[in-house]
């Protein structure tokens, strides 16, 4: 998702949660050398798709790097198969799947460093008619 004006999908600096975006936004010093930085996607259905199908986030880094976790969190209540698949440049970097025990909602976190202009897609899947949350928390770091 571009920012409003154009220009790559870095995400904005203006340090306000505006809603669920595909976007990485960035808060703090912006212009330091790191800053904090999050993505929400929002709640995304997966239609018992069977695999990591349903796209969370997309966004290019900028010109910095980004280390932190991502993290699923679902409403499945049952033993739902869960898959998450993470690409950079179309390269798959992590490609997982788990049974969900009862009543667990969330998945396990997944570290990740995210090199400067990369482009980034998360997306997750479900064996059941599920929904589900990404969210990728860390900081960047410029050089």
């Amino acid at each position: 998702m571009a920012p409003i004006g154009g220009g790559p999908p870095v995400g904005s600096t203006s340090g306000a949660f505006t809603g669920a975006a595909e976007a990485l936004e960035l808060i703090g010093a912006a212009g330091g050398n790191f800053s904090h930085a999050y993505a929400y996607s929002g709640v995304i259905n997966d239609n018992a798709s069977g695999s990591a199908a349903a796209l969370a986030l997309k966004f290019t880094s900028g010109n910095y790097y980004f280390v932190g976790v991502v993290d699923m969190i679902t409403d499945t209540l049952l033993n739902d198969q869960r898959y998450l698949d993470v690409t950079f440049n179309g390269v798959s970097v992590f490609k997982g799947s788990w049974d969900n025990e009862p009543y667990a909602i969330a998945g396990p976190v997944t570290n990740l460093i995210i090199p400067p202009y990369t482009e980034v897609e998360v997306k997750w899947g479900s064996s059941g008619n599920k929904n589900a949350t990404i969210v990728l928390t860390g900081r960047v770091y410029r050089s």
